[in-house]
């Protein structure tokens, strides 16, 4: 490889990475899909993005700190937030319908 061409690859960041550290998470939710965790507790950020939801989540013995920007895990972790709220966990599987991720 040329060594125009490794500084170049060196220069180039994944999105990803990028959200993760602005929002000090884990990663995103979707790299749950599939999975059944326990959610442990849910907060609110405003982004330039919009709005963003960090979840902490119990999953195979670990807490860890997700994000979502998903509309409809938006909604839903604001319905599961009253029950959070009242020091209770709730269990969900993450699963992906068509275009979209929603828990069951």
């Amino acid at each position: 490889m040329s060594k125009k061409k490794e500084k170049e690859e060196e220069e180039v960041v994944d999105f990803s990475e990028i959200s993760k550290s602005v929002l000090g998470t884990e990663d995103s939710l979707a790299a749950l899909e599939g999975e059944t965790f326990i959610i442990r507790s849910v907060e609110w950020r405003s982004t330039r993005l919009g709005e963003a939801a960090l979840v902490e989540v119990e999953h195979k013995g670990t807490i860890k700190k997700y994000h979502t920007f998903s509309r409809v895990l938006i909604d839903q972790l604001k319905e599961i937030e009253e029950y959070l709220n009242q020091g209770k966990k709730v269990r969900v599987t993450l699963e992906r319908k068509k275009r979209y991720y929603t828990f069951t």
